[in-house]
């Protein structure tokens, strides 16, 4: 069965590669720029099957990673060619309704000239790339199979429950971060030390859940009743920075001072006295200089303040001084984690015996890492087929040693399964700065911008947007917040946010299209990025220096200070 679903594959791109042969003779031979046009869109159809196909295969090499380029910058070139045209047509019916004049313009010989001249040059660039893909024919000919198809898309379903906050197994670890942060050191030689309790562990394995069962438990909120507060750092950790969101944090107000000293002061005096609890969530810093700034304006609190961190990183604990004080998170049992497997697979629903079967082999794979339980359990949802669920059990994933690329592997592989539109819409994540909360009515907004997302059938864009949005949020690529009331909008808010694996997946899976201030260098950006970020806050005069450089082709151009300005371009360049 499963070598016909290769032979099967492998035939589809020999179908793929014929057509792409025979569409590129047909254009070189049809007259008419009309006739052009349709041939056009039809090699646009080809093109991205092609390009869901790669994506799809397992472990592609440089030769195929770079053909794979090719491709989707040829899809870009495509779209903007058509869109061109497109946007030219109804310019010439709308004017034609409007006053003779503009019409006798448009039809003037040098219009004509121009939009045939560049009409012309498009079509003929696509043409020339095309050539070129078709003279590496034998790499689509001879890609890596795989057994794991594409699921069905589930665009109609609601948003299930799974997605909220799921935490299983770590009641005994809660508790002995808790007894940890509970118990004041009487030691006078302590006083005036704040002590640091580290989570310490790989990606994937649940410190920031830990660490929010630790900070919601009643015990700790009425222990530190005075003030408890929560900073998400991530990669930069600029004292000064940390400082004054912590300052805002205790003191409920917003913070427009840049003086170090200054910002100390009031930070000193907004903790003083009293027995506080911060979090400082996902912490990346190896400077021990740069922590002992931050750590001496946070001493000045009453005995019993505590600072919890999360951290990948075994080094930072001991930088942070938390040699005592360091609990590695362990890894879930077999038990929790096939129990936390079967609640994203089947929810509500009646379990299948057979399918537990299999998935408790998928599960002992898994490594106990409820991130890859949750993943392949949300995955596997969209499907009741005991071979799909078999071809996920004996995938070459498995095969690599190293325990957080695994992990990785299983993100990208389900991945993999998702719909072209939600594959689309994910990567576009990329652009959002880590743990940024984004609201989701106006990430589905830019969605449609862009055209990741359409009209079809009886749906409007909007209405596919969301279903989509669900899709993403049902899989666990994104994490769902409880909906608020925004009193400046008089409406409810919801809001999203994605782990920090499934965020470098999405940077992964969008790379050299996508450009993030907060991870990648001004060197990077290269004529073909289409969707860029600025968080200027961080990088003062970005902008400027970001515009220098010159992308030809830019779709979106995202302005984070806030309140962050969101910028989509026509795909019609023409002015």
């Amino acid at each position: 069965m499963e070598g016909a679903l290769v032979a099967a594959a492998a035939r589809l791109m020999f179908d793929k590669v014929t057509a792409l042969l025979q569409v590129d003779e047909k254009l070189k031979t049809i007259t008419g720029t009309k006739r052009k046009m349709e041939k056009l869109k039809e090699l646009s159809t080809i093109i991205d099957m092609v390009i869901q196909d790669i994506e799809y295969r397992p472990f592609i090499h440089d030769a195929v990673k770079d053909l794979l380029k090719k491709l989707k910058y040829l899809a870009y070139d495509l779209e903007d060619v058509v869109d061109y045209y497109d946007t030219k047509v109804l310019q010439k019916k709308q004017r034609s309704k409007t006053s003779l004049r503009p019409v006798r313009d448009f039809f003037s010989f040098d219009n004509q000239v121009v939009f045939k001249s560049r009409v012309g040059g498009m079509i003929k660039a696509i043409t020339e790339s095309l050539d070129s893909i078709l003279l590496q024919k034998s790499i689509l000919l001879n890609l890596p199979q795989s057994s794991i198809r594409m699921s069905e898309p589930s665009l109609c379903r609601e948003t299930h429950s799974c997605n909220s906050f799921v935490v299983i197994g770590r009641e005994p670890e809660k508790n002995k971060i808790v007894d940890m942060l509970t118990k004041d050191d009487d030691d006078e030689s302590n006083h005036g030390i704040v002590k640091v309790i580290a989570i310490v562990g790989m990606g994937g394995l649940g410190k920031t859940t830990l660490a929010q069962l630790v900070y919601n438990d009643a015990r700790v909120q009425d222990h530190f009743s005075s003030l408890t507060m929560w900073k998400v750092v991530g990669a930069e950790f600029n004292p000064t920075k940390i400082m004054k969101s912590v300052l805002e944090l205790a003191t409920g107000a917003s913070v427009n001072i840049s003086e170090i000293d200054l910002v100390k002061q009031k930070l000193e005096k907004a903790l003083s006295r009293k027995k506080f609890l911060l979090v400082l969530d996902d912490v990346w810093n190896e400077d021990e200089l740069q922590w002992g700034v931050l750590k001496a304006a946070l001493t000045c609190g009453a005995r019993g303040s505590k600072i919890l961190v999360t951290t990948r990183s075994q080094q930072v604990s001991l930088i942070m001084g938390s040699s005592n004080t360091t609990h590695p998170i362990q890894q879930l049992s077999r038990d929790d984690c096939l129990s936390l497997f079967q609640q994203f697979a089947f929810g509500d629903q009646a379990v299948d015996q057979n399918l537990m079967k299999i998935g408790a082999k998928i599960v002992e794979k898994c490594g106990g890492v409820p991130l890859a339980a949750i993943s392949l359990g949300s995955m596997l949802r969209s499907t009741r087929e005991e071979t799909y669920w078999s071809s996920v059990l004996n995938s070459e994933i498995w095969r690599l040693g190293n325990q957080e690329d695994k992990v990785l592997a299983v993100l990208k592989l389900s991945y993999d399964t998702l719909h072209p539109w939600s594959k689309k819409c994910f990567s576009f994540a990329s652009l959002i700065p880590k743990n940024y909360r984004m609201a989701k009515d106006l990430l589905i907004k830019l969605w449609i911008a862009n055209g990741f997302v359409r009209s079809e059938g009886n749906f409007d864009a909007e209405t596919n947007g969301n279903h989509v949005f669900n899709d993403l949020v049902m899989r666990s690529f994104l994490i769902l917040f409880t909906p608020y009331y925004d009193y400046y909008s008089d409406s409810h808010v919801t809001e999203c946010t994605m782990h920090d694996l499934m965020h470098d997946l999405a940077r992964s899976v969008s790379a050299d299209v996508y450009w993030n201030s907060d991870e990648d260098s001004v060197e990077d950006i290269g004529k073909r990025i289409y969707h860029l970020q600025i968080y200027e806050r961080k990088f003062p005069n970005m902008t400027r220096v970001v515009l220098d450089k010159k992308p030809l082709h830019l779709r979106t151009f995202m302005y984070f200070t806030p309140p962050p300005i969101y910028i989509t371009f026509e795909k019609d360049q023409s002015a």
